[in-house]
């Protein structure tokens, strides 16, 4: 005995029904595009600035010193928790004139460095942190390293923590970085606190070896932050980043046989201690980031490229695009966002922007699909 079936719409209680003609049987089935994609290409765009870039970044002012690994009296470096930190390490050096740096020799998952002034520190009228790290070895994906505000006298954290794999080419060694993390990006902004704690929190496989030297509070200048986000219930598919630049610089070899493009400058720009830095967030987390100090830095990136490159002999022209093995979403109910951040003196290039391309889709208010 067989069972009578229909498939039948809920809503409507129309059935389906089989064509019977020359071919055979089947269902009658209408296929139909399931969303509909506008086009779209973004700027990354700051209050002030707008979508140009080529503005200085850079720190001034008088900075306060935590620790230089004690080639001066700064704030007191101890081991907290473990006891692999050497606070005046004689392996690296970058403060001139100095011999010491601080040395995390694979410290163990969870150890904590403290760096305590012994008394308090208001932040009122300080923009950022920065610090010089040297990577030796064993810094891989998967390793990752906090710094933040600290209270010793309640023994609880300040603001909140930021993670120094997200501020510099980690998986480069045997170089010097510099790390600029504005106090804003650690909720530090007008605080006190009487300590600055490194944490292990990350490990994969053995821990790294690395040194930071030079660590202080910036007065003046802030790193400049460029952002873009989706509209409001859209969803943002980004599948490219490009960064377009001009410079004063004469980009044709003398015999005219191919461009000349310095592999350890930006169009001739030079000494970028922080580099431009790009950072995904996701539902309110750093997912992804890099940063470009020169030419070289971009094109080793996994599908990054000079896309473009012109001069009339005076300027040259360039476009570096960064192409995305699967795109970026960005939900707005989520408040994902995309930035840049500039921490050099960039005044130097007669024009530096950057855009995405890509496509949206209209959302519910909630995030839920249209359909």
């Amino acid at each position: 005995m067989t069972i009578k079936t229909h498939i039948t719409d809920s809503e409507t209680g129309q059935t389906t029904r089989i064509i019977d003609g020359t071919e055979p049987n089947a269902l009658v089935v209408a296929t139909r595009e399931l969303k509909t994609f506008y086009n779209d290409v973004s700027f990354f765009l700051n209050d002030v600035y707008g979508i140009d870039m080529n503005q200085n970044g850079g720190f001034g002012g008088t900075p306060i010193g935590i620790h230089n690994g004690t080639d001066t009296a700064l704030w007191t470096g101890t081991n907290a928790v473990g006891v692999k930190v050497t606070f005046n390490s004689v392996d690296q050096n970058h403060t001139p004139a100095g011999t010491y740096s601080v040395k995390f020799n694979n410290v163990e998952l969870n150890d904590v460095a403290q760096f305590a002034k012994g008394s308090s520190q208001s932040l009122t009228g300080y923009s950022a942190i920065s610090l010089w790290i040297y990577v030796s070895k064993d810094w891989v994906n998967g390793d990752s390293v906090a710094i933040y505000g600290w209270d010793t006298g309640t023994g609880t954290i300040v603001g909140t923590p930021a993670y120094l794999e997200n501020y510099f080419a980690s998986n480069v060694y045997g170089v010097w970085h510099k790390v600029s993390i504005s106090l804003s990006e650690m909720s530090l902004t007008g605080q006190t606190i009487d300590a600055f704690r490194i944490q292990t929190v990350g490990q994969s496989g053995k821990t790294p070896v690395f040194y930071v030297d030079d660590f202080q509070i910036e007065e003046t200048g802030s790193p400049i932050v460029y952002t873009l986000k989706p509209n409001k219930s859209t969803w943002l598919y980004i599948d490219r980043l490009t960064y377009g630049l001009v410079d004063a610089f004469d980009g044709r070899l003398a015999d005219s046989s191919m461009h000349n493009l310095p592999y350890n400058t930006l169009l001739g720009l030079s000494a970028l201690s922080n580099g431009i830095t790009f950072t995904e967030y996701l539902d309110g987390e750093i997912t992804s980031s890099f940063t470009v100090h020169n030419l070289m830095d971009a094109i080793e990136l996994p599908n990054g490229k000079v896309k473009d490159v012109g001069t009339d002999g005076t300027n040259t022209w360039m476009t570096l695009e960064f192409k995305f093995d699967y795109p970026i979403v960005l939900k707005s109910e989520n408040d994902d966002k995309l930035t840049i951040s500039i921490s050099d003196d960039l005044t130097g290039l007669i024009r530096l922007r950057s855009y995405t391309s890509g496509r949206w889709e209209q959302r519910q208010i909630d995030g839920s699909s249209t359909i």
